[in-house]
């Protein structure tokens, strides 16, 4: 199958801690791929790594056939991989997709000018957008659960805290969800 990103004997220290020993991975394209792990496991070195956020020790990082192992990071990011913090900071008063959509890279709206100068092609990139938006997998898999992309994002509009998306996403799956103080 082919690879969208092969991670290959990547190796990164820190004053003698070994964050990532000789770590390998291949992800096929067209797939949905977590990593997990306990705190300290070094699942934030190796997405810190990828971006050259973190320069490797050794290892090579490829993404769809281009090594990024030496690549900086505006390049890489150009290249279409980027990270965002543990910290997300999403606009409260506007919903999960308007959030999403302010992802989208190059936007017409984003050069002033074309506000006012131009705002036909402004509102016909906003459109095209908001088409690609759906363009992604229909449903992801959570938990060994089917959820539709659409019901999620009309779901999470719903929700006005983090933890009525976690009680009433349990219970819209039926999971249990046990919380202690």
């Amino acid at each position: 199958m082919d690879q969208v990103l092969s991670i290959i004997n990547v190796n990164k220290k820190f004053d003698g801690t070994v964050a990532l020993d000789n770590f390998s991975l291949e992800i096929p394209r067209d797939s949905i791929t977590g990593i997990i792990g306990p705190n300290g496991a070094g699942k934030t070195t190796l997405f810190n790594a990828i971006t050259d956020f973190l320069p490797l020790d050794s290892g090579k990082i490829i993404y769809n056939s281009k090594n990024l192992s030496r690549m900086p990071s505006y390049k890489i990011a150009r290249a279409g991989i980027a990270r965002t913090f543990q910290q997300l900071r999403l606009i409260t008063r506007m919903t999960v997709q308007d959030n999403i959509l302010l992802s989208f890279q190059n936007q017409a709206g984003e050069q002033l000018k074309n506000t006012f100068l131009f705002p036909g092609r402004v509102k016909n990139q906003e459109e095209k957008n908001q088409g690609n938006l759906w363009d992604a997998p229909q449903s992801i898999s959570l938990y060994r659960q089917e959820v539709n992309i659409d019901f999620l994002l009309r779901f999470f509009h719903r929700c006005n805290d983090k933890t009525s998306v976690v009680s009433n996403l349990f219970d819209l799956c039926g999971w249990p969800l046990a919380v202690s103080r």
